[in-house]
Formats: structure tokens, sequence, C-alpha cells
């Protein structure tokens, strides 16, 4: 999120709105305080990075922990149920005529191939798509334990 991407209540809580990009990046995006690819167009870094980047130099506070709610909150979301809620998202791409220009797509496409040893029906990259969304929210615990541990220059241990 850019730094207009966010809003502070009456009551002084900090609050993320237009997540518009929610999956442009999926399948090359990546936990790193390297990883910017708004960079290109000019784009400030997230602010989440902005934050990370202050704590990892020790000017503010951030507690790893405070992250686990969320964490274990997507956890407790079935798989299936969680296909589901994505789907709509993902069969329109297969339905749009200009699906090629669906920024996930094509990374979509050449995963299932790989994964299949051919080239994939269209409904096969909406699956792939939608194994893959299960597949990051079943690491997210891990995958931000490694984050927060490199950023933090601390072991963080979500178990």
């Amino acid at each position: 999120a850019k730094h207009d991407n966010f809003i502070v209540t009456p009551g002084g809580a900090v609050v993320g709105v237009d997540k518009g990009q929610a999956f442009k990046y999926f399948g090359e995006d990546r936990l790193s305080l390297d990883y910017h690819p708004n960079k290109v167009h000019g784009a400030q870094e997230p602010a989440y990075y902005a934050l990370y980047r202050a704590a990892k130099a020790g000017k503010v506070k951030v507690n790893p922990y405070d992250a686990l709610p969320v964490i274990e909150a997507f956890e407790k979301i079935p798989d299936d149920e969680y296909r589901e809620m994505l789907r709509p998202v993902a069969e329109a791409a297969a339905k749009s005529p200009s699906k090629g220009q669906v920024a996930w797509w094509k990374r979509m496409e050449e995963f299932a191939a790989r994964r299949l040893g051919r080239k994939p029906a269209d409904g096969e990259v909406v699956e792939e798509f939608l194994r893959r969304a299960c597949e990051r929210k079943n690491n997210l615990r891990r995958d931000f334990a490694r984050f927060f541990s490199e950023v933090l220059g601390l072991a963080v241990d979500f178990s």
C-alpha cells in the first residue's frame, strides 16, 4: 500500500484502503524489503516497508506477534471456503476476452503448464490460481515468521 492508501479514523486508528492490486503480482511477489515492483512507475515505497525499515534501524518498535491474530484468522478459513471466495475473481479473468492482460494470468498459465507438462485449459489456469492462493494462505505463519526474523534481526517463532 502506498501512503495514500491509508485513512485515520476519528478514533485515531490507521486503516488500509484501496486494495486494487491485491493479486496483480501474484506468483512473482515475495515478502522482502527489496521487493517493490511499482518503483518502475515512480511509486513511493510501500508504507509498510517504510515502517519495517524504521524498525530494522531501531527507530520504531514493531511487535511481530501483533500479526499473529490475523494469520490465525486466515488459517481458520477452510481451503474449500477460501477457494470459493476467490473463484469469482479467477473465473472472471478466464471469461475475459482480454485475459492475457490480467496481470497474474500469464504467470498462473506458466505454472500450470509446468505442473501439467502441457498447455493448460482456462479452467486449469483458474485451478492453479486457487491452488496457489490456498498454498500461500497455508504458509502465512512460516513466511511471516521468516520475514519478521530477517527484518527485525530476532528469532520469531509463531508455532
